[in-house]
């Protein structure tokens, strides 16, 4: 693959993942499970035995979120596999109980966080680049996360 190429699946892969953490604070959940393949699949951190696929369980997953969860996305990664396959790594600070307004989450009293690590399966698709999988693990890096062995089906 040319440089060129490269780094325009990169960028537009980055953009993707930033755009799932911007959509996901905006609560605009009819977008945000349309960054996904329509047979998309997400494993969150919260429940290793939970295997979300398709448009229909994740809007219904993602919609019964923390009102007050927020987002703060960074260090993220991409690797064109291809032009129309790429893999990603990323980090996800999510607050619960943050103080709106905020350049970043500050948190009231009784509020949470945790650091998520994200693993990304991205495709080329007729509408643009979009997650087949997304995996979360809790943590800094995989091994952190008790159910770090979690695979694609």
């Amino acid at each position: 693959m040319k440089p060129d190429r490269r780094r325009a699946v990169e960028w537009e892969c980055a953009r993707l993942i930033n755009q799932h953490a911007h959509l996901f604070n905006q609560r605009c959940w009819g977008e945000l499970v349309n960054l996904y393949t329509a047979d998309g699949v997400f494993l969150p951190p919260s429940d290793g035995a939970a295997r979300i696929a398709g448009r229909g369980p994740l809007f219904e997953w993602f919609r019964q979120r923390n009102a007050d969860e927020q987002y703060f996305c960074t260090n993220v990664v991409v690797h064109a596999e291809g032009t129309s396959a790429a893999s990603a790594e990323s980090l996800t600070f999510c607050a619960t109980g943050a103080v709106a307004g905020l350049p970043l989450p500050v948190l009231a009293e009784g509020g949470e966080w945790t650091i998520c690590y994200y693993r990304d399966r991205l495709v080329l698709t007729d509408d643009g680049w979009r997650f087949l999988e997304r995996i979360a693990f809790a943590g800094f890096r995989p091994e952190d996360d008790h159910f770090a062995d979690r695979r694609s089906a």
